[in-house]
């Protein structure tokens, strides 16, 4: 090429330069530019391949693989809002809510208001049990006009009503669910716990049983198998499924403790004992556990003892009937009567109690959006001295309708009364602003 090409091809900055070192300027900025393409291509193509392989460990429920890739590419393109929507997607399905909130956040700054970005912030709302009337009847269209979605929606109605405690509910939702994924272990595991809650205890077993099969090295699959065997009588095999579970997993109290029922059960009354004693020691706060130990000390004729044990489960845990039972037990085989006769009232108003929710529970299947069915149920928690069931009530409650007067007033006052003003602040706040807008609501005349 001529200089004078040579110089016009490379523009003013280069035209007085020697031939030779134009030259090589020419090679520099070859090499620079294949440079910075190669280097791009090979971005995308990672962050392209991160992304998909973040999806595949999403279908197979990993969900710590997916975030791990999806975090990989946000480190290298934080302005990915496609990254940041499937980044809160997986921390909702994972349960990690505020981690889902600001993904969520973040996409709609990078890409606006947007249908999916609506329908992700519904979906985490009813997972977390904020399942209205109007929000299941907008998710049902949905699904029936566009089953692109169908499976993060199925499963959102799953838990929400799981946590809901509307469990026959969640049985037609995972029925759904698993018509469309039949070797989905999660699904075919809640839908064990919904049937397990409904009594159907040979229908949670089938299901716990063919999770158990699809997932032959997931723990809770394993543990829920072998607690639905306990159910259904089916005992040395629990016991052989628990035994070697118990093994890897020494470190979890419940595994131990179903072992320890299942030896029982099949008068294997030492190795239960054993396990026991070396739960009670490492988790002296347990009160299943301690439950488990009483009781097995009163099969075998040890009241004295099985009450130190009974009154510390007490102690822990003062609204469990069966823990307040035993305990009556080891006190009328000592003959102690006037401690027998409290611990016989307790007994007595509990199992009014439990009739009491078990009426509630049925009148919930049936009006599931009555709220002050929900309040009623926290009372009887409350009276229990169940504090956490009783919270986990009413904020399921206000998550369905926020400005719920009596569910806003019943945390208020437990807060109050617990000495934790700072938390009843703002049940106090949705108080005075429902009576506010009341107060100032048009009254409409009738004609």
């Amino acid at each position: 090429m001529p200089d004078a090409q040579v110089n016009q091809a490379l523009g003013a900055p280069f035209r007085f330069l020697p031939h030779r070192p134009r030259q090589f300027a020419l090679l520099g900025i070859i090499l620079l530019t294949l440079g910075i393409s190669t280097y791009v291509i090979f971005t995308y193509a990672r962050a392209n391949y991160y992304s998909r392989a973040a999806e595949k460990a999403r279908s197979r429920r990993d969900f710590a693989s997916a975030r791990r890739y999806l975090e990989a590419n946000l480190q290298s393109s934080p302005n990915s809002a496609g990254d940041h929507f499937l980044l809160a997607r997986v921390a909702r399905q994972s349960g990690l809510n505020e981690l889902a909130e600001k993904h969520l956040d973040i996409c709609q700054r990078l890409e606006g208001s947007s249908e999916r970005i609506a329908l992700e912030r519904t979906l985490l709302r009813v997972q977390q049990g904020g399942l209205s009337r109007g929000v299941e009847s907008m998710l049902r269209s949905h699904l029936n006009n566009d089953p692109a979605d169908a499976d993060d929606i199925l499963e959102a109605l799953s838990v929400g009503c799981l946590v809901s405690y509307r469990f026959t509910t969640a049985v037609a939702y995972l029925n759904d669910w698993l018509e469309r994924r039949p070797d989905n272990v999660a699904a075919l595991l809640w839908r064990g716990v919904a049937m397990e809650r409904v009594h159907d205890f040979v229908a949670a077993r089938e299901d716990c049983r063919k999770a158990a099969a699809l997932a032959p090295d997931d723990p809770e699959a394993q543990l829920r198998l072998g607690e639905t065997l306990l159910l259904t009588t089916q005992i040395q095999e629990a016991a052989d499924i628990l035994k070697p579970l118990q093994e890897q997993e020494r470190d979890n109290p419940l595994v131990a403790m179903r072992l320890a029922q299942a030896f029982i059960k099949l008068n294997r009354t030492d190795e239960a004992e054993q396990i026991l004693d070396r739960m009670v020691s490492r988790f002296p706060n347990d009160a299943p556990v301690l439950l488990e130990r009483g009781r097995l000390a009163l099969d075998r004729g040890q009241p004295a003892a099985a009450e130190g044990w009974l009154r510390r489960a007490a102690s822990l845990a003062p609204w469990d009937y069966q823990i307040n039972y035993s305990l009556l037990l080891s006190l009328k085989q000592q003959k102690k009567e006037n401690a027998a006769k409290q611990v016989g009232e307790t007994v007595r108003l509990l199992e009014a109690d439990n009739i009491r929710l078990s009426a509630l529970n049925e009148q919930l299947k049936v009006q599931p959006y009555d709220m002050s069915l929900r309040c009623e149920i926290a009372r009887v928690y409350l009276r229990q001295k169940h504090d956490r069931e009783a919270i986990i009530w009413l904020q399921s409650a206000l998550k369905i309708d926020p400005q719920h007067s009596l569910a806003n007033q019943l945390l208020a006052e437990y807060y109050e009364g617990t000495g934790q003003p700072a938390l009843a602040q703002p049940y106090r706040k949705a108080l005075l602003a429902a009576r506010h807008s009341t107060a100032f609501s048009p009254v409409s005349s009738t004609p």
